[in-house]
């Protein structure tokens, strides 16, 4: 299934404003969204496009540049920059469970947004998985207690 985001969501997610967002569709810098007027809607590839436009510009590339860059078909990815010291860096926090959070940089990650949700569900999956073993495990204990 496919996630659909409304421009608003989709702004949310990059840390964009929407107006910044219409800029880059009228550039060419992102693809056209799928449907027209209030119906419209991006899904994962406009999420990518939009990190990978945020990376670059992070790199001090212009506007310009990126879009020559997008044109490319094997468009190169830039190494990260290491944050300096008054630097300011976007963070995604993933909740997974009460008490567990995983932080992800976007810029650092290389991952794509289809790859992070897999990640999280497989993080997800495991910590149920443990903590649903540790229960069982202290349940059989108490039994053996009660013998």
């Amino acid at each position: 299934m496919q996630t659909k985001y409304s421009i608003n969501e989709l702004a949310t997610l990059v840390d964009i404003s929407v107006r910044t967002l219409r800029f880059y569709l009228q550039k060419g810098l992102i693809s056209a969204p799928h449907g027209n007027g209030r119906g419209a809607w991006y899904d994962a590839d406009h999420l990518e496009q939009l990190i990978k436009i945020k990376r670059w510009q992070t790199a001090g590339l212009s506007l310009e540049r990126i879009q020559a860059l997008l044109a490319q078909s094997n468009a190169p990815e830039l190494p990260v920059l290491q944050p300096k010291p008054g630097d300011i860096q976007v963070v995604s926090h993933l909740h997974l469970a009460n008490g567990l959070t995983l932080m992800i940089d976007p810029s650092a990650a290389n991952l794509s947004s289809e790859q992070l949700r897999t990640l999280a569900q497989a993080l997800i999956n495991t910590y149920q998985q443990v903590t649903h073993q540790d229960a069982q495990q202290g349940v059989k204990q108490d039994d053996i207690r009660d013998e």
